[in-house]
C-alpha cells in the first residue's frame, strides 16, 4: 500500500510550526551580520570582551577564579569566557578571541529565538504574534547596537527565557534547574520565580515523586509553580 502525501498539510505545518522560529532566527542573523562586518561598528565591539579574554585564557591554563585572579562576575560566567578558548583550539588556533565569542554570541541569540518560539507555543499565541514577537526579538540585537555583541548578556537572557519556557510547559524540574542556572550566571534571573518576591526556593513535591516545585516566600504566599503558569497565561 502506498502512503498518501499531504502537501498542504506539510505546508501548514512549515507555516506555523518552523516559520516564527526560522524568520525570528533570520531576523537575528540579520542583525549579527550586520554587527559584525559593518566597518562602522567593528570598533565598539570589543569592550568588556578584553577582560573576557584574560579570564578565558587565565582559566584554560587552569588558574582559579577568585583564587588565582579577580573575576567581577559569578561563577556562571565562567563558561561564556572560556568558551571562545576551547572553540578557536578546536578550530586549529584559526582566528582570535573576538571572532570566537561572536560566533557564541549568534549559537546563543539562535537558541534565545528557540526557546522564546516554545514559550509562545505554549502560550497559546496566535501565529501573527509569534511571527511579530520572534522577529522583533531577532532584531533586537541591532536595537541595541554593537553592545550587544560585546557582552555575555545573551547566556543569561537565553536561561532566563528557557526557564519561562519550560515553566509554561509544565517542565517545573526543567524550569527549577535553568533559573538557577540563570542566577549563577548573572543573578537577575532569579526574579523570575513566582512573583518576583523577596525570596523562593525548590522544594521536592511532596507525595508526587517526580520533582521539584517552584515556592514563593512572600509573607504568606506558598504557591506552586502551576499557578505562576496561570498568572503567565493571563
Amino acid at each position: 500500500m502506498s502512503k498518501t502525501h499531504n502537501p498542504s498539510g506539510r505546508s501548514s505545518f512549515l507555516r506555523t510550526e518552523l516559520g516564527p522560529p526560522l524568520a525570528g532566527a533570520a531576523a537575528f542573523v540579520v542583525s549579527w551580520s550586520v554587527l559584525s562586518f559593518v566597518h562602522v561598528f567593528q570598533k565598539w565591539l570589543f569592550g568588556d570582551v578584553r577582560a573576557y579574554d584574560n579570564w578565558g585564557n587565565w582559566t584554560a591554563l587552569h588558574q582559579v577564579p577568585y583564587r588565582d585572579f579577580r573575576l567581577e562576575y559569578p561563577p556562571g560566567a565562567i563558561p561564556m569566557f572560556a568558551g571562545p578558548v576551547y572553540l578557536r583550539k578546536l578550530a586549529g588556533y584559526h582566528g582570535v578571541y573576538y571572532e570566537w565569542f561572536r560566533v557564541e554570541i549568534l549559537v546563543l541569540g539562535l537558541l534565545t529565538i528557540a526557546a522564546a518560539a516554545w514559550a509562545l507555543r505554549s502560550l497559546g499565541a496566535s501565529l501573527a504574534h509569534r511571527y511579530g514577537a520572534l522577529v522583533f526579538a531577532g532584531f533586537g540585537a541591532l536595537l541595541l547596537g554593537p553592545i550587544a555583541l560585546a557582552r555575555y548578556d545573551y547566556w543569561p537572557a537565553f536561561l532566563s527565557i528557557l526557564g519561562v519556557a519550560a515553566l509554561l510547559a509544565g517542565r517545573e524540574r526543567l524550569a527549577c534547574a535553568v533559573i538557577t542556572a540563570g542566577f549563577v550566571a548573572k543573578v537577575y534571573p532569579i526574579v523570575l520565580l513566582p512573583g518576583g518576591h523577596v525570596a523562593a526556593g525548590v522544594e521536592a513535591a511532596a507525595g508526587r515523586g517526580s520533582g521539584c516545585v517552584l515556592l514563593v516566600r512572600g509573607p504568606s504566599d506558598r504557591r506552586p509553580a502551576r499557578a505562576y503558569r496561570e498568572e503567565l497565561r493571563l
